[in-house]
């Protein structure tokens, strides 16, 4: 991805460059999107799926090597270092590492939350699906809201909408849940005990 954002904004012109990547990430996360939806075709057999993946995966080379452009001119510049980089954008750094551990972990452990739920593969791979077509377009609410309520007043909007989220998850855990007896509890604290607790409380 380094690579061909790196070729992209080589040759893409100024004006067009906002266009260019803005298709490029519709075309990524589509074709990401789509792939969970694979699982779908032979569940039971990961060889299928790897052989369709590798299939895919030299189509999509197709494109590239049978282009007539130019590869872009690489120029020549000085070795730069971790050290110098934080010391020029220290912010910069800090959230590009925490945005890769937080996705990596959610593509990690996402799926195998999923299936620890009971989740079968093809449930697993809507999941992914959906999660990522909400975060392609979520910057277009985003940027819906903005245009409503200007820069100034976007962290005010977050704040409420923050707000609101968390007044429901609290009225979710304090609400009256269902045992797992299957009796209603009218008592606190409202939630529901797993199996290995109430096996614990009966011996």
């Amino acid at each position: 991805m380094t690579v061909t954002e790196s070729w992209l904004n080589a040759r893409a012109e100024k004006h067009e460059r906002g266009r260019v990547f803005a298709m490029y990430m519709v075309v990524n996360l589509g074709g990401i999107a789509l792939a969970q939806q694979l699982l779908r075709l032979s569940p039971g057999e990961l060889f299928v799926l790897f052989s369709v993946s590798a299939i895919l995966s030299c189509w999509a080379l197709l494109p590239i090597t049978i282009s007539s452009r130019s590869q872009p001119h690489i120029p020549e510049r000085a070795k730069s270092s971790l050290k110098k980089i934080i010391g020029f954008a220290p912010l910069a750094v800090a959230t590009s590492a925490l945005s890769g551990l937080a996705m990596g972990a959610f593509w990690a452990m996402a799926p195998l939350y999923a299936s620890e739920l009971g989740f079968g593969l093809s449930e697993v791979g809507l999941l992914m699906s959906l999660t990522i077509v909400g975060a392609a377009l979520a910057p277009l609410l985003v940027g819906l809201i903005m245009n409503l309520v200007g820069p100034q007043g976007m962290p005010v909007y977050m704040a409420v909408v923050l707000g609101l989220l968390a007044t429901y998850a609290i009225y979710q855990v304090r609400h009256v849940s269902v045992l797992t007896a299957g009796e209603q509890a009218h008592f606190e604290p409202m939630a529901q005990s797993s199996h290995e607790i109430v096996e614990m409380i009966e011996r």
